[in-house]
């Protein structure tokens, strides 16, 4: 019973990981494209994200680590933090 739990386990992760990274990569190249051509755009790209249910929060920061757009699941309590610096 236990061995069979955790390949369950492992399995739903696995597939929870490749359904995020999925997303996460269509996500970047909307914003990339959108970016490119109109900052403004960005809410719009984020907007997408209403159709996910395993996404309740995004953001996207300039370099100078200004908060271009926000994307939060309406009654879901999330807030978009600061932004991490990444080394």
């Amino acid at each position: 019973m236990a061995s069979f739990y955790s390949m369950e386990r492992y399995r739903f992760n696995n597939e929870i990981y490749r359904r995020l990274e999925t997303t996460h990569s269509l996500l970047i190249e909307r914003m990339i494209s959108t970016l490119s051509v109109d900052p403004a755009g960005a809410n719009e790209v984020l907007s997408s994200l209403q159709s996910d249910s395993m996404v309740v929060a995004a953001a996207v920061y300039s370099p100078d680590k200004k908060l271009l757009a926000k994307y939060i699941k309406p009654d879901s309590g999330e807030f978009i933090p600061l932004p991490q610096l990444i080394t």
